[in-house]
């Protein structure tokens, strides 16, 4: 029997990545101790805090931060991948999955995104950019805040 390779493995890339991803959501939460930096200051009425993940996979981060932050807080996840997501349905009312079809293009996001979020999570973008510039990146994220 030949090794098992990355090519012939029973087990669907997607699956990989997912575990993946949520593995690595794991041992940063329980390695920093905190969802949010501690020191983030917020001049905003906490029950009205609006938050968006760029680079939601599993949406495992929204589903925790959910579980510490008021149900009026809204949080938006937004995807290339957002197959290993659960499914709208089964999320709480005050978060919401989005695919997006990049992350560096001129602001990819719907115009309404434009200056709406107090709070922005960066994750897991590094395949993300193109021609190792993260500029574009950070300028749609900067202007979503």
């Amino acid at each position: 029997m030949e090794p098992t390779s990355a090519a012939t493995t029973a087990v669907p890339n997607s699956c990989l990545a997912s575990l993946l991803a949520s593995h690595q959501h794991y041992l940063w939460k329980n390695q920093l101790g905190f969802l949010i930096h501690p020191k983030t200051e917020l001049n905003v009425n906490p029950t009205a805090l609006k938050i968006a993940e760029i680079g939601t996979e599993t949406g495992l981060w929204l589903l925790d931060l959910a579980k510490k932050l008021p149900a009026s807080t809204t949080l938006h996840g937004y995807g290339i991948d957002i197959s290993s997501a659960p499914p709208p349905q089964s999320l709480p009312a005050n978060i919401s999955i989005h695919r997006v079809p990049s992350y560096t293009d001129p602001f990819p996001f719907p115009d309404d995104l434009l200056e709406s979020y107090d709070i922005i999570l960066i994750n897991s973008l590094a395949s993300s950019i193109k021609d190792n510039n993260p500029g574009p990146v950070i300028q749609n994220a900067m202007a979503m805040l």
